[in-house]
């Protein structure tokens, strides 16, 4: 997939990250985990998927958090292709292992809904990691996110992996590479 990038403002950030990320997509071989053909980084934004994948600058001295923030966001892309009748059994799951989901910064997102698609998107992101750089460098992504943002739930996807990766596959919503690595452990 070809991606194209943009920039907001056109700074030296911006220019950096972008050649950072066409770097990661290279090394990495992220071609299994990219939903759309399109970015655009902005040293002002906030990280976010829709209705364009954006990125910031934040992590241009760390390869690892930027590889984890661009998947994180490409996989918001891929469940908003899921169909509806796989992704509502799902929430119902969720919904009802964690009936009280922490809404707001930093230990949650905005709704309970939101809360649920970030349990989901933040455990595969953990899977893509560990495929894509090993089990010890997507643990510290992790262990720095949970002192980040979604605090709590990246807590949960790290303590409750074994019921997420079955709640994803047996709704097939593992991606197969990163059912490839939540099996190792098996």
């Amino acid at each position: 997939m070809d991606l194209r990038i943009s920039l907001v403002h056109g700074s030296e950030a911006e220019i950096m990250t972008r050649a950072q990320l066409q770097r990661l997509r290279q090394r990495y071989g992220v071609l299994p985990f990219e939903f759309t053909d399109e970015a655009v980084i902005d040293e002002t934004a906030i990280p976010h998927s829709h209705p364009v994948l954006t990125l910031h600058t934040r992590h241009r001295d760390d390869d690892l958090l930027l590889l984890s923030t661009y998947l994180h966001e490409q996989l918001h892309w891929f469940l908003t292709q899921q169909p509806d009748d796989r992704l509502e059994p799902v929430l119902a799951a969720l919904t009802a292992r964690y009936p009280n989901p922490p809404i707001g910064f930093p230990a949650g997102s905005d709704s309970s809904l939101g809360d649920y698609f970030h349990y989901l998107i933040c455990r595969l992101e953990y899977l893509c990691l560990r495929h894509l750089a090993g089990e010890d460098a997507a643990e510290r992504a992790i262990a720095f996110w949970q002192l980040d943002h979604y605090t709590e739930i990246y807590r949960t996807v790290m303590e409750d992996g074994e019921f997420l990766d079955a709640l994803l596959r047996e709704h097939d919503l593992m991606l197969p590479t990163s059912d490839t690595a939540s099996r190792e452990g098996e």
